[in-house]
């Protein structure tokens, strides 16, 4: 079977007994036309069920009505919100949305930036894998500038962009504070990574612990580079080095069912022998009927790609970038328990 001939727009002149110029600013809705032409173009698309070349328009127009989202992971449920979000936004616009991955890998994070750039999207929002300017080689420092963009959840130090991010210092203090009052004082974290999201939820359960004046101890911590380097192994490793240990704050929400598979192979109940907190909800939190500290995801995202929507008119980009902090709220269930 012959492949089916490619409609181009030069076809669809002809059709219309135009010229490929008048053609072109038609379709790519620029510079001007007479309404019959206009009439005569849009029914020869129509009879020849052209596509137009996005690309194409956008390097005639400035613009291919197209938003760029990269996140570090589509198997968790938070960017599954903040993409449902994102693409609401931009469909309402009339723009359509390309979807990059990195797994948290930051030179992969450059190669969706450089793709999109090429790609001639016209802004970007982006969840970074990269926690500090000095991790970008200055080859490339130019795609995180040099076009209208966005940051959403995580910071990238000493880059002064647009953000939209979580109240974390406060979640993580007021968790904390959830524990204390239950009368527990020795708190256990779990955290991977050293994005600017767990460095600020760490600091909000050391603070709410120097506030109760609780002694701050570093061996309960268990913070690893990356999710996979949490086991069965390593939470018994954490229980048995610290006996006392009664409840526990998981600061990636990624890391909960590990941590409840754990403990059940261990042979601890939730809550009757470890009180467990955990972040952003899911159905597995649900279910669990685990204390939540639930973000505002769909807000998040909301917020980041108008702000794109704004820095793409050159005048927007004037003065102090936008920073946004959205308010945390816990959702209380049965996964804790009053000490006795």
């Amino acid at each position: 079977m012959k492949n089916k001939k490619q409609v181009t727009i030069l076809d669809v002149a002809e059709r219309a007994g135009v010229s490929r110029a008048t053609a072109g600013r038609i379709i790519g809705n620029y510079g001007t036309a007479s309404e019959e032409a206009k009439e005569k173009v849009l029914r020869a698309i129509k009879e020849l069920d052209y596509t137009p070349n996005v690309i194409a328009q956008g390097l005639r127009s400035k613009s291919t009505k197209t938003i760029g989202v990269v996140v570090g992971s589509i198997k968790n449920n938070f960017c599954n919100q903040f993409l449902y979000a994102v693409e609401k936004v931009c469909l309402d616009k009339g723009y359509n949305v390309l979807f990059c991955n990195t797994n948290e890998e930051p030179g992969r994070e450059i190669e969706q930036l450089k793709n999109l750039r090429a790609r001639q999207v016209d802004g970007i929002v982006l969840i970074s894998a990269i926690s500090k300017s000095k991790g970008i080689p200055k080859q490339y420092k130019s795609l995180y500038t040099g076009m209208p963009i966005a940051l959403a959840d995580r910071r990238i130090k000493d880059l002064n962009l647009d953000i939209v991010t979580s109240g974390n210092f406060k979640g993580a203090y007021d968790a904390t504070k959830h524990f204390i009052d239950l009368g527990h004082r020795k708190i256990a974290v779990l955290a991977s990574s050293s994005y600017s999201t767990i460095l600020e939820r760490l600091d909000g359960y050391r603070q709410a612990l120097q506030d109760h004046e609780i002694e701050h101890d570093e061996t309960l911590e268990l913070i690893a580079p990356f999710n996979d380097a949490f086991n069965e192994d390593s939470i018994k490793e954490l229980l048995e080095k610290n006996p006392g240990i009664t409840a526990i704050m998981v600061l990636n929400n990624s890391l909960l069912c590990r941590l409840l598979e754990g403990l059940r192979n261990l042979n601890y109940r939730v809550p009757d022998d470890i009180s467990v907190i955990s972040w952003d909800d899911d159905d597995l939190n649900i279910l669990m009927e685990i204390d939540t500290v639930v973000q505002q995801v769909e807000k998040m995202g909301q917020i980041a790609v108008e702000r794109v929507f704004e820095l793409i008119d050159p005048s927007a980009r004037k003065g102090e970038p936008l920073s946004v902090t959205l308010g945390t709220v816990f959702k209380e269930r049965k996964s804790c328990r009053k000490m006795e």
